[in-house]
């Protein structure tokens, strides 16, 4: 029975350490989720900021090319071609950093550009004959605003964005004041850096010939998901795409994730042995209590079929503890030993003696006092001389008496 209800109350304390377990692990990983939250929002405002920014930067650098080509326009609108366009052209190049060529389009063909070196192929080009490249050029020419075409490839080799502002003289339609910006500069403009440790881009227009989102600058496995941000250019018409490469909320949550979770089972653990200390106590109790109730049963055992006699002896000589060895020595029972008095069985003769040892007895609390053989009355009726050792315990709240262990030696 007690052995089941050692197992139960064990069980109980295992189930406390369980339910604190999971308490605390839902706890610590609900506020490790919001933290994950927050975090998560923090992540996504970061590369809002980022987007922004890029977009920004991007809108002012093109800002930069309709700068440019107004002012190419409103030159020849103002007094025709001018023979020194090159003059004109490196001008407007030293003040628009992100710009790499300046194109005079006279009608759909092309007849000058700045700088000539490694862009002779383009000259003669009629770009609005060519009907892959012409739709954007019909469409700036409707809009009579800069359009920006491309990404195209280049007759001369290389990548990049073309922005057309049309040139209208008197209504007529005179030709294009174009600026070329190759991808490279395009991304320095923008402050992409496809090679980031942080952020993942990608740009892409719509392209008018085929009405198909199209992707020409992209970092490697570039997945539009829940992460990115998108924002538009308006000025070329783009849509830009940014998004982290390895989103920072996990690592941020990941070690609150940790701590909780060892949290959780030290806080388990520690309930678990607190709860087990008092079923633990209470077996140590009764396994002591067992072994001096063991002991004490010895004991008794022993005194009670010893051949010595014990008597436990109040202050006025009454028995207030006998053993049954009386009965042998003395031939009354336990029960008749327990209405006698230690005087009346002594023989008259030795009674003053004996008096004497007991005051003696008394002011030695503690110490064993041996006595004479003294003469005490069989229940036949005979004397027998008994030996004994008296020690007072009256102190010993155990034993509350006069302890007198004696003997026959008749």
């Amino acid at each position: 029975m007690e052995t089941q209800q050692l197992k139960h109350s064990y069980s109980r304390a295992v189930y406390s350490g369980l339910v604190t377990f999971f308490l605390l692990f839902f706890i610590t990983q609900f506020l490790n989720y919001k933290i994950y939250q927050k975090s998560e929002e923090e992540e996504y405002q970061r590369t809002v900021n980022e987007s922004i920014s890029i977009t920004s930067r991007l809108q002012s650098s093109l800002n930069y090319s309709l700068s440019a080509t107004k002012s190419l326009a409103f030159l020849i609108q103002e007094n025709g071609v001018p023979d020194n366009f090159e003059f004109i052209a490196e001008g407007l190049l030293q003040a628009n950093q992100y710009i790499d060529a300046i194109q005079l389009v006279q009608g759909g063909v092309i007849t000058n550009v700045f700088p000539i070196k490694g862009n002779e192929s383009v000259i003669g080009y009629d770009i609005l004959a060519d009907t892959l490249v012409n739709r954007e050029a019909f469409e700036a020419i409707e809009k009579r605003e800069l359009y920006f075409a491309g990404p195209i490839n280049l007759r001369q080799g290389g990548v990049a964005v073309i922005g057309r502002l049309p040139i209208f003289i008197d209504d007529d339609f005179f030709g294009f004041s174009a600026v070329i910006i190759k991808i490279p500069t395009l991304l320095e403009a923008a402050g992409i850096n496809l090679n980031s440790s942080r952020y993942d881009y990608m740009l892409s227009k719509i392209n008018r010939n085929t009405e198909v989102e199209e992707f020409f600058i992209s970092t490697s496995d570039f997945e539009i998901d829940s992460d990115v941000v998108k924002s538009s250019i308006l000025v070329g018409e783009w849509t830009l795409y940014v998004k982290p490469k390895l989103p920072n909320t996990i690592f941020n949550s990941l070690p609150f994730a940790i701590l909780g979770f060892l949290f959780s089972i030290i806080g388990a653990v520690f309930i678990w042995y607190v709860s087990k200390q008092p079923i633990e106590l209470k077996h140590l109790v009764e396994e002591k209590s067992n072994q001096i109730l063991q002991q004490e049963q010895k004991y008794r055992a022993l005194l009670e079929n010893g051949t010595d006699g014990i008597v436990v002896l109040n202050a006025e000589g009454n028995p207030v503890y006998v053993t049954p060895s009386v009965e042998h020595i003395l031939g009354y029972s336990k029960e008749e030993a327990f209405n006698l008095n230690l005087f009346e069985l002594m023989h008259p003769d030795d009674v003053e003696k004996i008096k004497g040892i007991m005051v003696k007895v008394l002011e030695s609390p503690g110490i064993p006092i041996k006595g004479f053989p003294g003469r005490t009355k069989h229940k036949n009726g005979t004397w027998r001389y008994l030996d004994a050792t008296v020690t007072n315990m009256i102190h010993d709240p155990s034993i509350g008496g006069i302890v007198d262990n004696f003997r026959d030696v008749t």
